[in-house]
């Protein structure tokens, strides 16, 4: 009797491995049934599936003859004896699940995952039609971690119109702010962060939930700075014309200079203006490092993280002296905001205090790993 259950069991591998294989599309033959059976890790016995094809193979002839049976035929005779015996097995059932899932990923034309940040926590929502072209948002999970994710063609993002792209831009930010209303910590991704299905047919969607596996440690590491914190942007600027009475006194090099000019001719005077006029600008330099010194410091003292941004080019009268996205705790924001109104009220200093922003200067290397090592690569 045991051995006849046996039998019985490998016969309905061996049914359900032909049914895998239609699902995929595949051919039904000997050869790729032993294929399904061996990547199910199902013993595969030889002269059951010898049988079993020159059984499949007699009903496609017998019903040639009367007409057309091809493998959609045979499926369904296949189904039709199944059903009088018992359930799959459960490798099986398994595998038929992954086919079918695989050849509707095949099939789909959107074989990419645009990723507009990691969040921690396995929860699964639907934002809706949020995202960029009113597509549908939601997210993928892997344990305690999510992304949040629209489905789309596997390709970047391109346009020749600057308002249309700004206008993505936007939308990628307005789904994150309506992320953070559900989930306390948010990894943004840069935009045009897309993971695309790879050539083993994995879906897009389970492409997404094994870059998360596989990247999980470097994720909750980040996760883990970043909690309970935001970026904000600080930029300090200054009027050099105003804040020259800061300093005490003018160098040895100004004295010596103004001292020689003195009694000199108009041409030689002309000369002797311009080195002045080198002299007490790096004399202002190196106020300004001073006070660049002295206001990082400060700064320091309220935040978690600090990147020196490049300055930027303002008017005639101003200049650029830091410009700063900084990491900080929120209970920390009140302290800091106190410190850069004192700098402001100082003579010749004006400070642009912006936040908060998702954390996306201390994040950014995470989109760029995205591209170099996420599965089947990301745009």
């Amino acid at each position: 009797m045991e051995n006849e259950n046996s039998g019985n069991g490998q016969m309905e591998s061996i049914f359900y491995a032909a049914l895998a294989l239609h699902v995929a599309g595949k051919p039904l033959n000997k050869e790729n049934i032993r294929v399904v059976l061996r990547a199910a890790g199902t013993p595969v016995d030889e002269h059951a599936l010898g049988m079993i094809a020159a059984f499949i193979e007699s009903l496609k002839v017998s019903h040639g003859r009367n007409g057309s049976c091809g493998d959609s035929g045979v499926a369904k005779i296949l189904t039709t004896m199944l059903s009088k015996n018992n359930g799959p097995t459960t490798q099986l059932e398994t595998l038929l699940e992954e086919l079918s899932a695989r050849e509707s990923a095949r099939k789909s034309p959107n074989k990419g995952r645009y990723v507009y940040g990691i969040i921690a926590g396995g929860k699964e929502v639907h934002l809706g039609p949020i995202g960029i072209d009113g597509r549908e948002v939601y997210t993928l999970n892997y344990q305690d971690l999510s992304a949040i994710v629209h489905s789309c063609p596997a390709e970047p993002y391109q346009s020749a119109d600057e308002e249309t792209v700004k206008n993505w831009i936007k939308i990628h930010q307005n789904v994150l702010d309506a992320a953070r209303e559900q989930f306390d910590i948010i990894i943004p991704m840069s935009f045009d962060t897309i993971l695309k299905m790879g050539d083993n047919d994995i879906s897009p969607d389970q492409v997404v939930k094994d870059w998360l596996k596989k990247d999980s440690e470097s994720f909750h590491a980040v996760i883990n700075q970043i909690e309970g914190k935001d970026e904000y942007a600080v930029q300090i600027s200054y009027i050099p014309s105003a804040i020259s009475k800061y300093m005490m006194e003018p160098s040895k090099e100004a004295v010596r200079i103004r001292g020689e000019l003195a009694g000199k001719s108009a041409g030689i005077a002309y000369i002797y203006k311009q080195k002045l006029e080198k002299t007490l600008k790096a004399d202002m330099e190196r106020l300004a490092d001073s006070w660049f010194k002295d206001f990082m410091g400060r700064i320091n003292r309220h935040v978690d993280k600090v990147i020196v941004e490049k300055n930027r080019k303002l008017d005639k009268e101003r200049v650029m002296l830091l410009n700063l996205s900084c990491l900080v705790a929120r209970e920390k924001v009140g302290s800091l905001g106190e410190e850069l109104e004192k700098i402001n009220s100082m003579e010749g200093f004006s400070i642009h205090f912006s936040g908060p922003w998702p954390p996306y200067s201390f994040v950014a290397g995470l989109a760029a790993a995205a591209g170099k090592e996420g599965p089947n690569g990301a745009n």
